[in-house]
Order: C-alpha cells, then structure tokens, then sequence
C-alpha cells in the first residue's frame, strides 16, 4: 500500500489542484515516478473520485 500527500497538500510542495482531474493527474504523475505501470487504487471520500479518474482515462493501468 502506497499512501501520499498530493501536490500541495501536507508535506508535499507544488500547486494543489483545482478539480478532481488535476488531482487525479498528479496522482499518475506520481505512479510514473515510482514506474508503477498497473494499480489497485483506493480512495476515500473525495479521494475515492480522484483514484475513479484514472480507471475512466487510464483503463489499461487499472486493476
């Protein structure tokens, strides 16, 4: 399980977003930087959307 703080958010630097796609695009962001090509994602409430975007727009790096 891999947990993070999202750009701008907690301790992490960077520019938060402002949608659910942003988010969800600094999330593949960082699943390329740690060259993770398939996932499982896992959200909890708004977070649950943010990890949904990539399943719609990515399926093929989607469990």
């Amino acid at each position: 399980m891999i947990v993070f703080d999202s750009a701008g958010v907690g301790y992490s630097d960077g520019t938060t977003a402002d949608s659910i796609r942003g988010m969800a695009e600094v999330a593949v962001s960082f699943l390329d930087a740690l060259g993770l090509e398939e996932v499982d994602p896992l959200g909890w409430s708004m977070g649950g959307f943010v990890a949904l975007d990539p399943a719609l727009e990515h399926p093929d790096r989607v469990h």
